[in-house]
């Protein structure tokens, strides 16, 4: 099995002449503004404003987090999270179970209980379930999920029962047992294990959406907000008003990571991590005064595929798709195979260059081809677009053919446009290849 390596380099200095459409990581975080948002803003309500918390104890208003945290649940079973749904059912029991001792029967020490061991154990369990792989809801995985919850429930509904156990927390002497202030009454501990189990989450998992466990971890910041104030006020209507909404916005940011990743899977090619054919024909209908359309292709890449296999065919896509992405006077989208589109909005003539320079900027680079166990047989050269350095290893060259056409009398709907630029690659290819090929 063949790796592949990759140097990921700037463009030509001449690149920098034109203007060029990079990816704002705003634009990549924008889904994390909304939890965030209402993160903030609950803190400055209870903050400035305490008074409101009399109208949220409604006897309707008690079922909010309950019917929130069932939707996510709900919703991580129809779009295959189940890690989402088994966390939606643990954040509810815990709900009810802080609700139960502080503010239904009054009982403080085991309130304390439940608080502490909720903030040990839904972080870690919160980071495991994001590092495994999602299996769906009727396998061993989800089984496996399924009872680390039930053991989470008996722990947290039998330990609370110990009254010896509730005074050793109530008056606990261990600065780990302790809160850090009058205002950050989350005992110590609990902020330690978030604090090794955030990496957990918002490092990346490959073949999962990137925004996944950073909005899992923003959920506990809300079950944290929320754990906060029944310990700080245990008997006031104000604890009980904050358990309940900060609780509800947790379960909104379970609802809000499910319809991300959905959203996502839906319309984003997983191998490149470009927009695909969806969010194409959606940007083609907007399009109204000028514009162009470009179309490119990878040449040979069967015989790449054929001879190095399709994991150097996947990391070849990538290698077009970071260039697509990082360096274009355009919007560009995986249109299926080797073939992408790229919709372009500034002067014809400018992206007509931007696509010569990109061209240039990926025919310029070898692209190396290594194993860590090389084959017996040293390989054949490959024709034309293959090299051999014994000291390096294999390398290739990898082109492209692009056809471009932009709108105009001929061609005035971006259909027509589009077409006009796939014959337009068609005659790039035609012609030889590893060029571009104005439409007219």
């Amino acid at each position: 099995m063949y790796e592949v390596r990759v140097s990921y380099k700037a463009w030509q200095e001449d690149s920098d002449r034109l203007p060029v459409t990079r990816s704002v990581s705003i634009k990549r975080f924008a889904p994390l503004i909304f939890p965030s948002i209402l993160f903030v803003l609950l803190t400055f309500i209870f903050a400035a404003c305490p008074f409101l918390a009399e109208w949220s104890l409604s006897e309707s208003f008690r079922y909010l987090p309950y019917i929130l945290f069932a939707a996510g649940a709900l919703l991580g079973g129809v779009f295959a999270q189940s890690r989402i749904s088994f966390l939606c059912l643990l954040l509810a029991l815990v709900t009810f179970f802080a609700d139960r001792a502080f503010f239904l029967n009054d009982d403080v020490g085991k309130g304390k209980t439940v608080v502490l061991l909720s903030v040990i154990y839904i972080p870690a369990m919160a980071a495991l379930f994001h590092r495994l792989n999602e299996r769906g809801f009727w396998t061993s995985h989800a089984g496996f999920r399924g009872l680390m919850v039930l053991s989470a429930v008996l722990v947290v509904f039998v330990l609370p029962l110990i009254p010896e156990l509730n005074d050793a927390v109530f008056h606990a002497e261990s600065i780990l047992f302790r809160s850090l202030s009058n205002y950050i009454r989350i005992p110590l501990i609990g902020i330690l294990v978030f604090m090794v189990s955030l990496p957990f989450l918002v490092i990346r998992k490959q073949n999962e959406s990137p925004l996944l466990g950073k909005l899992m971890a923003l959920a506990i910041l809300f079950v944290f907000g929320a754990l906060n104030q029944p310990v700080a006020d245990e008997h006031s209507m104000y604890g009980e008003a904050m358990l309940m909404l900060f609780m509800s916005g947790s379960a909104l940011t379970m609802v809000w990571a499910v319809l991300e990743s959905s959203w996502r899977s839906a319309n984003i090619d997983e191998l490149t991590e470009l927009p695909g054919r969806r969010v194409l024909k959606n940007h083609l209908a907007s399009l109204d005064s000028s514009y162009s359309i470009a179309m490119l292709d990878i040449d040979h890449f069967k015989n790449i595929n054929d001879r190095y296999g399709h994991d150097t065919g996947d990391q070849v896509l990538r290698f077009i798709a970071m260039h697509l992405n990082r360096n274009l006077a355009g919007k560009a989208y995986r249109y299926g195979g080797e073939e992408f589109v790229i919709v372009c909005e500034h002067d014809y003539d400018q992206t007509v260059e931007a696509l010569e320079l990109l061209r240039r900027a990926i025919s310029g680079r070898k692209f190396w081809i290594r194993s860590k166990t090389r084959p017996k047989k040293k390989p054949e050269a490959i024709s034309s677009y293959g090299q051999h350095e014994p000291d390096k290893g294999e390398s290739i060259t990898v082109t492209v053919s692009v056809g471009v056409a932009k709108k105009s009398g001929k061609y005035s709907s971006p259909q027509e446009v589009l077409e006009a630029a796939d014959s337009a690659l068609y005659k790039a290819k035609k012609e030889g290849r590893d060029r571009v090929k104005a439409a007219g």
